[in-house]
C-alpha cells in the first residue's frame, strides 16, 4: 500500500521488501525527507515455524516532499497499569509513592513508532479481502498526516479501507485498483457509512472508471503457476500434495463478488476446498 496526503508519503511493506524500499525512497525523495519507520504489530499470524520467529509485524515508511509538512500529534489512552501505579491529588497532579509529581495529559499519551493494532478474524469489519487493513490503522495515519479538507490518495486501494476512513475524517479522497471488486467495495462500504447521503447502494453501479475484466487472463487455468508459488503446499492445511489433487480456489468466493484476479486465487487440496465451501478464508479458519 502507498498512501499520499498532501506533501506526506507513506509506504507499507513487510520485512522481505522494507530494506530495499527504504533505499529506493531515499533516492526518490532524499534521505533527509525520511521521518519515521513505524512498526505495525498486528498479532494475527499463527503457525509454528521451525526455522524463524513468528512474523507479526509490518513496516510503515514515512516521507515528506517538503521540509514543512503536516504532522498532527496523535494520542492514545494511558495504560490502566500506569494510572493504577500513580495517585491523583485534588489538583489533578499524579504522584508516585516516593512523592515525585507527574502531569498526565487527560487526552492520553503520545503515540510512539510501535503500533499494536489488530483486525480480528471474527471482526464485523472484515470484508473477506485478502490484504485488508484495520480501519484503526488508517485512522491513525490519516489523522497524523493530514487535516480536514486535504486530499488522500491510495493508488492500491483494495477493499477501500483508506477511502472509507478518509471519508469519515472529512478528507477528499481518490483511489485506484486493478480489481473491479475494489470498485464495488468502495461503493458498498462508503454507502454503509453515509447512508442516503451517498445516494443509496446503487450510486456507483456505473462508475466512470475502466473495468475491462475481459482483458484479464483466466487464472483458473494457471494451476502450474500457483503450484510453483505455493511450493506444492495446500494454502489451507499446508500439507504438500501432488499437482493432480490440488484445486484452484477463490479466497473471496465468486458468489460473493470475488474475481479471477491473481490476488484472489490460491491452491487448496480437494479436502480443504470442499470444507471451505462458500466461505472466505477468515470465516473458514474461524470455524475450524
Amino acid at each position: 500500500m502507498r498512501l499520499q496526503s498532501e506533501a506526506r508519503q507513506l509506504v507499507h511493506c513487510d520485512d522481505t521488501a522494507g530494506h530495499y524500499l527504504k533505499l529506493l525512497m531515499d533516492a526518490v525523495f532524499g534521505w533527509k525527507q525520511f521521518k519515521n519507520e513505524v512498526v505495525w504489530h498486528y498479532q494475527t499470524s499463527s503457525g509454528k515455524p521451525r526455522s524463524h520467529f513468528i512474523r507479526n509485524t509490518d513496516k510503515l515508511l514515512f516521507y515528506t516532499r517538503e521540509h514543512e509538512a503536516t504532522f498532527n500529534i496523535v494520542r492514545e489512552p494511558w495504560p490502566e497499569t500506569t494510572l493504577r501505579k500513580w495517585q491523583k491529588d485534588a489538583k489533578g497532579i499524579y504522584r508516585t509513592n516516593n512523592g515525585k509529581r507527574f502531569y498526565i495529559n487527560p487526552n492520553g499519551k503520545r503515540v510512539d513508532n510501535l503500533w499494536s493494532i489488530t483486525l480480528s478474524s471474527r471482526s464485523r469489519e472484515r470484508t473477506g479481502y485478502p490484504t485488508q487493513k484495520p480501519l484503526a490503522l488508517l485512522e491513525r495515519i490519516i489523522q497524523a498526516s493530514s487535516n480536514e479538507g486535504d486530499m488522500v490518495f491510495d493508488p492500491f486501494c483494495g477493499c477501500a479501507t483508506t477511502l472509507v476512513m478518509a471519508d469519515r475524517l472529512n478528507r477528499g479522497w481518490a483511489g485506484i485498483d486493478l480489481s473491479p471488486l475494489a470498485i464495488k467495495l468502495v461503493n458498498d462500504r462508503v454507502a454503509d457509512d453515509r447512508g442516503h447521503l451517498w445516494g443509496g447502494a446503487n450510486a456507483l453501479d456505473t462508475p466512470p472508471v475502466r473495468t475491462d475484466t475481459e482483458t484479464l487472463p483466466n487464472y483458473r487455468t494457471h494451476r502450474h503457476r500457483l503450484y510453483g508459488e505455493q511450493e506444492g503446499n495446500c494454502a489451507g492445511c499446508e500439507t504438500h500434495f501432488p499437482f493432480r489433487v490440488m484445486d484452484v480456489d477463490h479466497m473471496l468466493p465468486q458468489s460473493r463478488g470475488g474475481t479471477d484476479h491473481p490476488d484472489n486465487l490460491q491452491l487448496l487440496c480437494s479436502g480443504c476446498n470442499r470444507s471451505k465451501g462458500n466461505r472466505t478464508m477468515a470465516e473458514w479458519r474461524a470455524s475450524a
